[in-house]
């Protein structure tokens, strides 16, 4: 048994002596040959290997499925004359080798199986995914109480949470469900592994008393590992079930907020309509009072004199010049105004007619395209009799001509054939 450095580990197990050694333990032990393609690939794998079923060395590997931590490959070669089993396992770390030596321990009288070896990695495996299984539980329970989508009587006493951190609940649960598949396959392979073991045991058996206890302990890692698989299904179901409902926490979040932001925009359009009708009433008011402020303006000038003597002039004869100044002025500026407009309007138009003229283009090449297409298979149609025609001239100043196909000395007509003519041949009526 050799342990490796945690830091090392990887999808294949690590071998910690020289390939000189290696080679010579592994003939000295007559390990099967496949135990070198199991040692640096990630594949699981229970595998018996022997010249025949009746051969006096059987050979078997058992491979778990690679991880960060349980990385094992084991081989063993049990002799059946002598009773004896030699083995490798590598890849096991410093705990878990205590772990292995504690089992090995606890059956000592019971090792003298050779298939005790794989059963107790079996059941290492099992053990460790049960932790697993157990941790996702715990923190599948603690998402659960975080959305308060739970029908807990327990938990009804604690306080919602006000902001849920939606994305971080979405990370956990994604992360809980990999995991979650992730465990599953390596419960199926476990089992898997261990309904081979029991197959493959009347190949290794010596003492009945020993096979019956082997059977026996694989029957209750079995069931410890199918109800492990049913809790793993039943966390997958509870966890996609919560990522549904973050889903619909997030929708109802977000409709909350376009309420909040319709609600926003319906205040900013009352405030607009009563500005609008403020503005209004400040234009009727200045309607109605227009006359009047301008007639007081044009009257409060100083080309009236109103105390001037009865039946004297009281405008100015230099009243002309206000008239003079303010007319040609407004003239002006309603130019101005009038010309501004126009250029307006006159890009306006400018732009329509361009966007016009680019859909106008467009279809016009469409259209000019379709009718290439068409004039290319008028030409066609067109040119094939000449060239036959020509071909025709051709053969004949060649003396190859047939006039059969072809008529000489006028226009293509294609081939001269006779029409069909009805022969009597004396039995039947005549048609």
């Amino acid at each position: 048994m050799c342990t490796v450095d945690p830091e090392d580990m990887d999808s294949s197990v690590t071998i910690p002596f020289s390939m000189g050694s290696f080679l010579g333990i592994f003939e000295g032990f007559s390990l099967p040959a496949a135990y070198l393609q199991s040692i640096f690939t990630g594949t699981a794998r229970s595998l018996r290997y022997a010249e025949s079923d009746d051969a006096e060395t059987q050979g078997f590997i058992y491979r778990s499925p690679s991880s960060r931590a349980e990385n094992w490959a084991l081989a063993l070669s049990w002799d059946k004359s002598l009773q004896v089993t030699t083995g490798m396992i590598l890849g096991l770390l410093p705990n878990e080798l205590d772990v292995f030596l504690a089992f090995m321990k606890a059956s000592r009288s019971e090792l003298l199986h050779p298939m005790y070896l794989p059963v107790i990695l079996c059941e290492m495996q099992t053990d460790l995914e049960s932790d697993n299984v157990k941790r996702h539980s715990l923190n599948l329970f603690k998402v659960e109480l975080q959305t308060r989508m739970h029908t807990y009587d327990y938990a009804s006493l604690l306080e919602p949470s006000k902001d849920l951190d939606y994305d971080d609940i979405t990370r956990k649960l994604n992360g809980i469900i990999s995991r979650l598949s992730f465990h599953q396959m390596r419960l199926e392979t476990t089992l898997e592994s261990l309904k081979y073991i029991e197959q493959c045991e009347r190949h290794f058996r010596g003492d009945e008393r020993l096979a019956e206890s082997l059977h026996a302990r694989i029957e209750q890692i079995s069931d410890e590992g199918r109800a492990l698989l049913a809790e793993v299904y039943c966390n997958q179901r509870i966890a996609q079930s919560q990522l549904d409902v973050v889903y619909n926490l997030v929708v109802q979040r977000d409709n909350r907020s376009n309420l909040k932001m319709a609600a926003a925009s319906r205040d900013i359009a009352e405030a607009a309509k009563e500005d609008s009708s403020a503005m209004r009433t400040l234009a009727f008011m200045s309607i109605v009072f227009l006359p009047a402020t301008f007639v007081a303006s044009f009257f409060s000038m100083s080309m009236f004199d109103w105390r001037a003597a009865q039946w004297s002039s009281i405008a100015s004869h230099r009243l002309w010049f206000y008239w003079a100044v303010s007319i040609p002025l407004t003239l002006i500026i309603m130019v101005i105004w009038y010309i501004w407009l126009r250029r307006d309007l006159d890009q306006e138009h400018t732009s329509r007619r361009a966007r016009h003229n680019l859909a106008t283009m467009g279809f016009k090449d469409i259209s000019m395209s379709m009718d290439g297409t068409q004039t290319s298979k008028e030409h066609r149609s067109w040119s094939y009799p000449r060239m036959r025609k020509k071909k025709y001239a051709q053969d004949q100043e060649a003396g190859h001509a047939d006039p059969h196909l072809h008529t000489p000395n006028s226009k293509f007509k294609g081939p001269n054939i006779k029409p069909f003519e009805r022969v009597h041949t004396g039995q039947g009526p005549r048609r």
